[in-house]
């Protein structure tokens, strides 16, 4: 029996999902908050639990332990001048991207309530070249630079293919600690002063902390990547940045330079001049590009604050009982511990992370710093041009794989796809999956923001296999198969809770009613639709931003809705020579500027 899980054509938005805290004085009452909390800590947290687990297991690698190095904030030449500027006749600027990944585990490893059946490597631990060559994989590097070789070159000349990337010159360089942090398309000049071309320089931190924390981090790594780069070729290089993720969030908050304490930081205040450092790197961007950012927040975010929440107040209820049972205990003169024997915070902390992790991802949390402190129009150079940003994302969870519905639940991977890939793509599914039949909600409902700027290409399906009378008057029961109907779900008996079949396959190119995602983020957040205002592609380079009585002005934000990157999932958006490809055009064609007219910002 089938049932629509939202009867009046309205699906439920994440803020509907939030934990009651509300306990009533009557055993029943107890009884039941007892029990959802149970039910929904449990199923949310199973879920949950397979991917916290994954996360922290990326990928394993050979090569020795290394632990690199803290990088030092280099010195800043003051005063700050600008030196983004159209390109002059002595020749080409030289130009740095560099890559930023997201959120992650922690780098170091940390007591788990139950064994770790993903034994990581430490050399795969974030803060590594190695995870940050995973995170960032050969095809995509190599295409974002153009490249026309088969392989890749660090700074120091060692050679890179898809073979070794994650695992050669992952340590120091011998004389330049910072070396194979870049890749090169071609071998580099062995003498400073003779490069004027496209390097790319990979970031390692801690994705696992706060917003603000990374930001300090990060701010440091790109500093000394951008100096070592401006001394290897002697002039000052012009700067890219290309973040996936939690990424693009520290990114904005470096490029906007917040004034006093924002998100657990302060870059006014903070130590080896990080306002100045900030100022400096801001005004050498040309612009930035952001791959499924949750501009505007996760449901996966929402939900596991949700059950932080959750499992706060249950372990309240459970120490209140054991206080119950101590002081009974204590009348037949038997002492028991002071702490109730089940404990759930670090459970919690494993399930949900920090506070400050998913809890900088919340929509609450990013619509703060999109109507403050990170605005859009922060993202201002000392001159008052604004950073062009442009803004990608994926709409299949399960990327190349589950697109063809099958009766048979074939998954469509082919016979060399790697373990890895497929463990990614079943996470993915599963959070997916989760979000919409143990949580009952739904990736969003905006389906369009006009002509050619559709959120929804995608449409979930499963396989039905229902009873049905056939022959005369239908008198027959016969097995028929199907695929589901957009909303559609099994109803299970005597509730009005509906649950999908499974597998769940993502049809390309046919909508059903809901905002796309790629497994971790909706469309809409990684396009900063609205940016939490009401208006649609808010801060948008087609609009004018001007107040009245002003010269027009255009917008900074660039939202790319479609193209050949369209059905890559959140892991593969960084992993993909497709979606290298494109941003390779971006790098090529687009400007510092802002413009009212054409696809790319201008010189």
């Amino acid at each position: 029996m089938f049932l629509r899980k939202f009867p009046n054509g309205a699906h439920q938005g994440s803020e509907n999902n939030n934990i009651t805290t509300h306990m009533k004085t009557s055993i029943q009452s107890i009884y039941s908050n007892l029990l959802a909390h149970f039910v929904r800590i449990s199923c949310t947290g199973a879920l949950l639990l397979a991917s916290a687990l994954h996360a922290a297991a990326p990928v394993r690698v050979t090569t020795p332990t290394v632990n690199l190095p803290v990088i030092p904030a280099a010195k800043v030449n003051l005063p700050i001048t600008p030196t983004v500027a159209p390109r002059t006749p002595s020749g080409p600027i030289p130009t740095l991207i560099v890559l930023v990944h997201g959120r992650t585990a922690a780098p170091e490893p940390s007591p788990l309530p139950i064994p770790n059946p993903f034994p990581v490597d430490p050399v795969a631990r974030p803060g590594t070249l190695g995870y940050s060559r995973f995170y960032f994989d050969f095809p995509f590097v190599s295409s974002v630079l153009g490249n026309t070789n088969q392989n890749l070159f660090t700074k120091s000349g060692i050679e890179l293919t898809q073979n070794n990337w994650q695992t050669r010159a992952t340590s120091n360089g011998e004389f330049d600690p910072l070396a194979n942090r870049f890749a090169f398309a071609d071998q580099p000049p062995e003498i400073a002063g003779r490069f004027n071309g496209t390097a790319a320089a990979l970031v390692c931190h801690d994705g696992s902390l706060g917003v603000g924390k990374q930001a300090q981090a990060v701010l440091a790594e790109i500093n000394a990547l951008y100096d070592n780069f401006k001394d290897y070729c002697t002039r000052d290089p012009e700067l890219i940045v290309i973040a996936h993720s939690k990424g693009g969030l520290v990114c904005r908050y470096i490029l906007s330079v917040p004034t006093g304490r924002v998100a657990g930081a302060d870059l006014t205040n903070g130590p080896e001049g990080e306002e100045a450092i900030a100022t400096k790197l801001r005004d050498k961007t040309r612009f930035l590009i952001t791959l499924g950012t949750p501009h505007t927040g996760s449901p996966i975010a929402d939900n596991a604050t949700a059950l932080r929440n959750g499992v706060e107040s249950t372990q309240a209820m459970v120490d209140t009982i054991w206080g119950i049972v101590r002081t009974a205990a204590s009348v037949g003169k038997i002492n028991l511990p002071m702490a109730a024997p089940i404990q759930l915070s670090s459970l919690t902390t494993f399930l949900a992370g920090s506070p400050d992790d998913l809890g900088h991802l919340t929509s609450d949390f990013c619509r703060e710093m999109n109507q403050g402190p990170l605005h859009p129009s922060r993202m201002a150079r000392t001159d008052g041009s604004l950073i062009p940003v442009y803004c990608y994302g994926g709409r299949s969870p399960a990327d190349t794989a589950y697109a063809t519905p099958s009766h048979n639940a074939a998954s469509g991977f082919l016979n060399n796809t790697p373990g890895i890939v497929k463990n990614t793509v079943h996470g993915l599914m599963v959070l997916d999956y989760a979000l919409h039949n143990v949580i009952q909600s739904d990736w969003g409902t905006l389906t369009t923001v006009g002509a050619g700027k559709s959120l929804d290409l995608t449409r979930r399906t499963f396989s039905v296999l229902q009873i049905r009378g056939t022959g005369v008057a239908g008198l027959v029961p016969t097995l028929v198969k199907s695929f589901s109907a957009p909303g559609a779900a099994y109803q299970l008996p005597f509730t009005d809770i509906g649950i999908e079949g499974m597998p769940t396959y993502f049809v390309r190119n046919q909508g059903d009613g809901e905002t796309d995602s790629d497994g971790m983020v909706a469309i809409s957040s990684a396009l900063g639709i609205n940016l939490g205002t009401g208006t649609q592609e808010f801060f948008d380079h087609t609009q004018n931003i001007a107040p009245a009585g002003q010269a027009r002005r255009p917008g900074s934000w660039y939202r790319k809705y479609s193209g050949d990157w369209n059905f890559l999932n959140h892991s593969t958006e960084t992993k993909s020579a497709t979606m290298g490809r494109e941003l390779r055009q971006v790098i090529v064609g687009a400007g510092p500027k802002p413009s009212f007219t054409g696809p790319l910002s201008v010189q």
